[in-house]
């Protein structure tokens, strides 16, 4: 990323689980202000395969299913791809020697029936960082013509996420990023407490809260789930 697509990841943290700084972001702005490293990355990435003229990215397209042939050894072959133009509202076939799914995963989608419900239902109605995009449908798409699916049950619980006052039982949260306890925020307790090291494993700390926070208290006077301050002083804020 650094060599070939020229991505500023530059600054260096200590993130969960590491012994070491190992972790490569892209420093922030000079006004102090975070730069987001996935963003950047796809950005670069996206300019990357622009300038190739043999590259036609297309966008606001969804995939409505995967093309099939039978070839006259008798094998049944994927031989592209159908989608829908969600600007024209037009259907078309798009075909290729080749077809990679790398639509992400399936973290946000716990409905009846889903992927989160086969495969990880004790995670079924846990608050996610993913967007509604984040539904599986690239997998069910290579499942339905049979495609091998491995590692189903890795679906990561990450121990941080923003609760909005606002909206605290909105399904997605906004993602409270590792760097601020790489940077030295602590957690405590609703007794103020510190109870983890807060750069251990994600599913340790996620562990932690469980055992020993309480349950958030939602304005119909419910419970939600456990939650925990995360504490940063003046220099963790300024990293």
């Amino acid at each position: 990323l650094m060599d070939e697509l020229g991505v500023p990841l530059t600054a260096l943290s200590q993130l969960g689980g590491h012994a070491r700084k190992r972790t490569h972001r892209v420093p922030p702005r000079t006004d102090g202000a975070p730069v987001p490293v996935g963003f950047t990355i796809m950005q670069h990435a996206k300019a990357a395969a622009s300038a190739f003229e043999n590259i036609e990215i297309k966008t606001r397209c969804s995939m409505t299913k995967l093309l099939q042939e039978t070839t006259f050894e008798g094998r049944t072959e994927v031989v592209g791809l159908e989608y829908k133009d969600e600007s024209t509202g037009e259907t078309h076939e798009l075909r290729a020697d080749a077809v990679v799914l790398t639509t992400g995963g399936f973290g946000y989608d716990h409905l009846e029936g889903s992927l989160m419900q086969k495969y990880r239902p004790d995670l079924v109605g846990v608050p996610t960082t993913n967007g509604a995009f984040a539904n599986g449908d690239g997998i069910k798409f290579g499942a339905e013509i049979g495609a091998t699916l491995v590692d189903m049950d890795k679906v990561q619980l990450h121990p941080t996420a923003f609760i909005d006052p606002k909206d605290p039982g909105n399904h997605t949260k906004y993602l409270g990023p590792e760097a601020l306890r790489g940077s030295g925020g602590i957690l405590l307790d609703q007794q103020g407490r510190r109870f983890s090291n807060e750069l251990d494993l994600r599913s340790v700390v996620s562990k932690r809260i469980l055992e020993n926070c309480e349950p958030y208290k939602m304005p119909d006077g419910t419970e939600y789930r456990p939650w925990a301050w995360c504490l940063l002083n003046e220099e963790a804020q300024e990293k």
